[in-house]
C-alpha cells in the first residue's frame, strides 16, 4: 500500500477508540461516554479505511499483471484467517471467555463458524473483537466488482452515486432480512461505501487542507457519538452517525499528509500492529483484570500494559508479517503465469 501517514493515523485512531471503549466498559465497568458507542464507531473507521485501502491495493494489482482479483483474495485469505484463527483457538485452549463473564463451551458449530469468519450468520463470537471480521470478509467479495464500477469516477456526481448505492444496499437488505427472519448482510454498506467513495475522490481532489484540520477532523470523528447520544435520543441518532461519516469521507482527500516525523512514527508503528492490537486486547484484559482479580491494582495495569504493547508485536512478527509475504509471494507466482496459462486460449 502507498504510505500514507493520514491513512495510518485513521486507523490508529479507530483502533485506540476500541480498546478505550472496552477498557472503560469492561475494566472500569462504566458507561461514562457511551463508551460502546464510541468503540462502535472505531470499528465503522476501521470500515471506511479497509474498504479505501483495499480499493487502492486492486488498483495496484491491475497495474502489476493479470489475475488481479484471486490474487486479492488470496492476500486478503493470508492477511486476516492465521491470526483469527489463532485468536479463537487460544480463546478455545486456554478458557478464555467472549467478554468478562464466565467461560462456556459454546459448540463446534459456533466454533466452525469463528474459524471460517461467518459467526455473523447468528453465532456467538469466541472474543468479543471477532463481531467485526466476518463484515468486513464478506465486504472482500464485492470489492473487485465495486473496482470495475468506479474505476473511471473522477466526479462529485460519481462520489455521491457511490454513497447513493450504500445506503439503497442497506434499506433493500433490511427490508429482505425483516421478511425472511435472516441476517441484514448489507447492514453496513453504507459505511464500506464511504470508504470505496473516499478512494475515488481521492483521484480528483487536491489536497490543500492544513493536516492541523485533518487532526482536528479526527477528534471530531472521534468524539462524535458521545455528541450524538446525548443530543439526539431517538432512532434519527443512526441517521447523524451516517452523516457525521459521510461528511467526514468527502473531507477525507483535502488534507495533506501529515509532516511531523514523531506523529507520522508513531501513526504508521499503531497502524502496523492495529490488528494484533484489536484481536488481543479483550484476552489480555480479561487475564489482566479478571483472572488475576486477587493481585494488586498496580500489578494488574502492570500486566495489562506490558502485554497490551509485547503481544501484537510478537504475533505481527512471528505470525501476521511471515503470512502477509507468503501470500505476496504466492500472489506474484500466480501473476507471472496467469499470462502463460492464457497463452493456448489466446493461441486458439
Amino acid at each position: 500500500m502507498n504510505q500514507s501517514a493520514n491513512l495510518d493515523l485513521l486507523r490508529s485512531f479507530a483502533v485506540v477508540m476500541v480498546f478505550a471503549s472496552h477498557c472503560t466498559y469492561y475494566v472500569l465497568r462504566s458507561h461514562l461516554l457511551e463508551s460502546t458507542a464510541i468503540g462502535q464507531m472505531g470499528v465503522l473507521i476501521f470500515f471506511i479505511h479497509t474498504s479505501m485501502v483495499l480499493m487502492m491495493s486492486l488498483e495496484r494489482l491491475h497495474q502489476d499483471g493479470s489475475a488481479a482479483t484471486p490474487r486479492f483474495y488470496l492476500r486478503r485469505a493470508f492477511r486476516i484467517y492465521p491470526l483469527s484463527v489463532v485468536t479463537v483457538l487460544v480463546c478455545l485452549l486456554t478458557r478464555i471467555p467472549s467478554a468478562f463473564d464466565a467461560y462456556r463451551w459454546l459448540g463446534y458449530p459456533t466454533i466452525a463458524a469463528n474459524l471460517l469468519l461467518i459467526n455473523n450468520f447468528g453465532f456467538t463470537p469466541v472474543s468479543v473483537s471477532l463481531w467485526s471480521l466476518p463484515w468486513e470478509v464478506q465486504m472482500y467479495l464485492i470489492l473487485p466488482l465495486c473496482y470495475a464500477a468506479t474505476r473511471s469516477v473522477r466526479s462529485y456526481r460519481g462520489f455521491a452515486i457511490i454513497i447513493a448505492v450504500g445506503f439503497i444496499s442497506w434499506y433493500l437488505g433490511s427490508k429482505t432480512a425483516s421478511r425472511l427472519g435472516s441476517v441484514n448482510l448489507l447492514q453496513f454498506a453504507p459505511w464500506f461505501a464511504m470508504g470505496v467513495s473516499a478512494y475515488c475522490s481521492s483521484r480528483f481532489i487536491g489536497r490543500t487542507w492544513s493536516q492541523k484540520g485533518y487532526v482536528c477532523c479526527l477528534i471530531l470523528l472521534a468524539v462524535s457519538p458521545f455528541i450524538i447520544l446525548i443530543s439526539i435520543k431517538s432512532y434519527r441518532g443512526g441517521w447523524a452517525q451516517w452523516a457525521v461519516g459521510v461528511v467526514f469521507v468527502s473531507l477525507l482527500p483535502r488534507f495533506r499528509e501529515i509532516e511531523s516525523g514523531i506523529a507520522r512514527k508513531a501513526a504508521h508503528l499503531i497502524a502496523r500492529y492495529s490488528y494484533g492490537i484489536y484481536l488481543s486486547h479483550m484476552p489480555i484484559l480479561w487475564f489482566s483484570f479478571q483472572y488475576m482479580v486477587d493481585a494488586p491494582l498496580a500489578s494488574r495495569v502492570a500486566t495489562a500494559a506490558a502485554l497490551s504493547f509485547a503481544v501484537p508485536v510478537m504475533l505481527y512478527h512471528f505470525i501476521e508479517k511471515p503470512m502477509i509475504h507468503l501470500g505476496a509471494r504466492i500472489s506474484d507466482k500466480m501473476a507471472e503465469t496467469a499470462p502463460a496459462l492464457a497463452l493456448p486460449a489466446t493461441a486458439q
